[in-house]
């Protein structure tokens, strides 16, 4: 009997933390600390709340900060953490650091080798770097390290288009509708170019 009373308190109280994913997160942080997962996992929660509630200021503000201690916590406890290292990487990319993006990324890279997102990040930040043809690099690099697809076609096309080939942009534009033939966004601009 007194176990059951014991069991239900405890029930009791976990139930507060299952208000939802992002609680749960918060708490399982608070009991394990130690854990670079947990914390990785918590940032992600925080990231997803953003992408969630586009239109919240506040819930932005609140959450940026603590999604950029949380990854690095992850590498503290795990200073192998792969994906921690591509997730404050593209963190920062949003935040136009290009400079500790473009750090975290080629981490990422070291510990990753064959993920595409990494590959697709460093292009994008070196774009936003307006270094084109280390962009270019790392899509090839990318293309050539992973399965490809859509994703590096579409990218090679707008770095085309940002350098003003416009007749290399239409190719690769095509290319990505030819992987991918509900691509809106490489359907949009092959129509502008034409």
């Amino acid at each position: 009997m007194i176990l059951s009373v014991v069991f239900s308190v405890l029930t009791f109280i976990r139930n507060e933390s299952w208000e939802s994913n992002l609680s749960i997160m918060k708490a399982d942080v608070s009991n394990n600390p130690k854990s670079a997962r947990l914390h990785f996992n918590y940032a992600m929660a925080l990231r997803n709340e953003i992408v969630d509630k586009k239109n919240s200021l506040a819930i932005q503000n609140n959450n940026l900060p603590l999604i950029e201690f949380h990854l690095k916590e992850a590498l503290k406890i795990y200073p192998e953490y792969g994906s921690a290292y591509y997730s404050l990487g593209e963190y920062y990319l949003h935040r136009q650091k290009y400079n500790e993006a473009l750090v975290m990324l080629q981490q990422a890279r070291f510990f990753l080798p064959r993920a595409k997102r990494v590959y697709l990040g460093l292009a994008a930040c070196m774009s936003e770097k307006k270094e084109f043809d280390s962009s270019l690099y790392f899509i090839n690099e990318g293309m050539r390290y992973t399965a490809g697809g859509p994703d590096f076609s579409y990218q090679k096309a707008t770095l085309f288009e940002a350098l003003g080939q416009k007749d290399s942009a239409k190719v690769y534009y095509q290319r990505t509708l030819e992987l991918n033939s509900h691509d809106s966004l490489a359907s949009s601009a092959l129509k502008r170019l034409r």
